[in-house]
């Protein structure tokens, strides 16, 4: 399905989609941390909850849609990693179409 989105709501999603990989990476890190100090059993707490559900999202789309969102969220180190394979335009509605599933995906998941 296609969805036209203003550069408003395109640039919303965005600021959202980096907002959730950056509370993913600082959940990962939390959960280390929580891990290297104590070896006895803990109970799941929400950052095991967040990134359990980011998870889940993720594996809803697409392998395409995965490696958007992957390579421009997630490991933004090769920013450019899609001028081989894609078109400008094609890229930008690849990111896009693969912005709205995964919020879609995450709101769904919680």
């Amino acid at each position: 399905m296609q969805v036209r989105l203003d550069e408003k709501k395109i640039f919303e999603l965005t600021v959202s989609i980096k907002r959730v990989a950056k509370m993913y990476f600082f959940a990962l890190k939390r959960i280390d941390m929580e891990n290297a100090l104590s070896d006895s059993v803990r109970p799941i707490n929400d950052y095991k909850l967040y990134v359990k559900r980011v998870r889940l999202a993720f594996e809803r789309l697409s392998e395409v849609e995965q490696i958007c969102i992957n390579n421009d969220f997630f490991y933004e180190d090769y920013p450019d990693w899609w001028q081989k394979t894609y078109k400008r335009s094609t890229y930008y509605r690849l990111r896009r179409r693969s912005m709205i599933n995964f919020k879609e995906a995450l709101e769904h998941e919680f």
